[in-house]
């Protein structure tokens, strides 16, 4: 009896090592998987660190495109010109017509003169 416990045993022996075995080989495919997934972690931070840095230069690019700036200060300049001219122009219609009318306003009094005496 003694003979065919110690067989028993060798057995569950073998099949511990067998599956210590396989445990060994899954450990190893994990070891290799982590060394791949710690190099594609590795890409993609610096992937996503291109891709930080484009964006932050498309924001600058938006920000401080410098002919979009000088178009609406040179607009805008021109639209000040244009008011400033026609403020001109109504300023000196108003001196012109208060001219008139005063001159208007001599003559209809000297007029008035005339007919009174």
């Amino acid at each position: 009896m003694s003979e065919e416990r110690f067989t028993r045993i060798d057995d569950r022996l073998d099949r511990v090592e067998i599956r210590l075995d396989r445990v060994e080989v899954r450990l190893e495919d994990l070891k290799v998987g982590q060394e791949r997934l710690e190099l594609r972690l590795e890409e993609v931070h610096r992937h996503a660190g291109v891709m930080h840095e484009d964006l932050v230069e498309r924001i600058k690019a938006l920000g401080g495109d410098d002919g979009t700036r000088l178009e609406m200060r040179r607009t805008v300049g021109e639209v000040r010109s244009q008011l400033a001219e026609h403020a001109t122009l109504d300023d000196d219609a108003h001196r012109l017509f208060a001219t008139s009318i005063k001159d208007h306003d001599r003559r209809l009094g000297s007029l008035e003169g005339r007919k009174k005496r």
